[in-house]
């Protein structure tokens, strides 16, 4: 079960909208944190629901109109954690936190997931796409600058540069075979293919870390 508990923010909350910080059990019964945001008034609305730094402080919504949840999401972890086994690699937890975050949306009354954006961007961009190719009930996915995408590129090209994995994080004895392997797991152009809904992606033709030829191999 979810169990969440909702904490009013009153800080955060303005003039008919109401801010609150959420705790839902994820996988294994860890507990989640995120903000959740809705209109006071009644009627059901669209959402977008995304990924937020672990550390950020509650703020108020930009744009009242509408539902929102951001995730706390160690993305500056993910990339260099676990990455010797697929069970214990931080994408394992965020790409099913992610679904989660789906699964609390879906109990909220006010919230029409017919009408629903996941966003991302960095380092937790890729958690989108399995976000969209696991769940169907999101309809768009919008990614600033994702990285990193072709993750096999990172292991076995010299010089490919980004935010890693790379060869080095391989566990000691690990084939550069066997790496990859476990990789494909979390590889967001293993999930591109099986995604239908619409997408929105923004990336820099000469950004050096989150770079284009993954993108464009993932997202084109």
């Amino acid at each position: 079960p979810l169990d969440p508990i909702l904490l009013k923010e009153p800080t955060a909350s303005t003039n008919g909208f109401t801010v609150y910080t959420v705790y839902i059990t994820g996988y294994g019964g860890r507990r989640l944190r995120g903000t959740y945001g809705e209109p006071d008034a009644a009627g059901r609305y669209p959402i977008t629901i995304g990924a937020g730094h672990p550390g950020a402080n509650v703020v108020a919504p930009t744009d009242t109109s509408v539902c929102f949840v951001t995730a706390a999401m160690d993305g500056m972890a993910t990339y260099r954690t676990g990455l010797g086994n697929r069970y214990t690699s931080n994408f394992f937890y965020n790409d099913l936190d992610a679904l989660r975050w789906v699964d609390f949306a879906a109990t909220c009354e006010k919230v029409d997931l017919n009408r629903s954006i996941y966003y991302a961007g960095s380092r937790s961009g890729p958690v989108g796409i399995a976000v969209l190719a696991l769940d169907p009930r999101v309809k768009m996915y919008i990614a600033n600058v994702p990285t990193n995408n072709r993750w096999d590129w990172q292991v076995t090209l010299p010089g490919a540069g980004g935010w890693g994995p790379w060869a080095g994080d391989r566990l000691p004895g690990q084939s550069t075979e066997d790496f990859t392997r476990e990789l494909s797991y979390f590889n967001s152009d293993n999930f591109a293919e099986r995604v239908t809904q619409p997408c929105l992606i923004g990336f820099g033709l000469l950004d050096g870390l989150s770079q284009v030829t993954g993108n464009l191999a993932c997202y084109a």
